[in-house]
């Protein structure tokens, strides 16, 4: 049996109908293509900058020697792990974030943006507290070596006040995706990148009456960076943003139980599946895996908010056909 794609159309009808809708969504609609690439373009430079962040203190480092260099490697490749539930998180925030945007419901939108900077908020905590009171423990997951352990640890007590600042500015970032803002994630990945190299090269180096920390240094530079990225991003959402009208007091409650029970099922695959892409693959290939995943994402958001009217235009197109026919 045929499915129905309309009231009573004949064969000839059905078949204009079908053509209709196709050639309407694929070819016509080029401000469709130009507003994803709109968002496509900034999300995929975004991705490229906050991977040069992390690069960047390896980078400076190698004048130290292999010590220092693996030490921090080691370092960045535990907090990558931060990262990935980060993404989970944004993961289900952000389907959720564009339905609700699509219908206009900036209610839901808010809860939704408060609910996942509340769990982000928890798992930072817990990270922070890891790091602060078991570097050395965390260090031995990766190396033997207690040089580099020695090193590694003195990086991670500052990594350990980055987790919170990170991850908050980080996930309201990439959440202003689901309400059209593509760009504010590339703006504040810019600031951070380029507030990182110069905090790197006083504290790593002794530059500009800066003490030289070396390792330490590179650990004091991202957390400097990262300050000045959550800085940037709250202050645009919270009090330059007229569209969402997202405000503090709007964080301090709490989401409904539909919503929540709707978050948890959405973020919990994401979740899951991350966790299992650390443990059986490298970091290189998981952390790929998810900037192409971001963008994916982006995209298929930007879809959700257009797809009523496209699809409302086609399908008066495709009626117009069958009736001709």
């Amino acid at each position: 049996m045929r499915p129905s794609f309309g009231p009573n159309l004949p064969q000839s009808g059905t078949h204009s109908y079908q053509k209709a809708i196709f050639k309407h969504a694929l070819v016509k609609d080029r401000e469709f293509y130009r507003n994803v690439l709109g968002i496509m373009i900034p999300v995929a430079l975004q991705q490229a900058i906050n991977m040069g962040v992390n690069m960047l203190d390896t980078m400076m480092l190698g004048s130290f020697g292999e010590v220092q260099l693996s030490a921090s490697s080691l370092a960045n490749q535990y907090y990558s792990f931060y990262q990935i539930l980060c993404n989970g998180i944004i993961g289900g925030a952000s389907v959720l974030a564009a339905q609700y945007w699509g219908a206009r419901d900036k209610g839901r939108v808010r809860e939704t943006f408060s609910m996942a900077l509340r769990l982000t908020v928890l798992v930072a905590l817990f990270f922070s507290v890891l790091t602060w009171l078991f570097p050395a423990q965390i260090m031995s997951i990766y190396t033997t070596e207690a040089d580099v352990i020695g090193q590694g640890v003195r990086y991670l007590r500052i990594t350990a006040f980055i987790f919170v600042i990170h991850g908050t500015g980080f996930v309201a970032a990439q959440l202003m995706r689901s309400v059209g803002q593509a760009r504010l994630g590339l703006v504040v990945s810019c600031i951070s990148f380029v507030v990182n190299i110069g905090a790197n090269y006083a504290f790593i180096f002794g530059k500009f009456g800066a003490p030289r920390m070396e390792i330490a240094g590179a650990a004091l530079g991202t957390l400097i960076a990262r300050l000045a990225e959550f800085v940037t991003t709250f202050v645009y959402i919270l009090v330059i943003d007229k569209r969402l009208g997202l405000r503090v007091r709007d964080l301090m409650r709490s989401a409904s139980r539909t919503l929540q029970k709707s978050y948890l099922r959405l973020v919990s695959v994401p979740l899951g599946w991350a966790g299992g892409l650390v443990f059986c693959w490298p970091a290189w290939v998981t952390m790929l895996c998810l900037k192409a995943d971001y963008i994916i994402k982006s995209v298929w958001c930007f879809s959700r908010l257009k797809s009523g009217k496209w699809i409302h235009e086609a399908d008066g197109a495709g009626k117009r056909l069958a009736e001709e026919n």
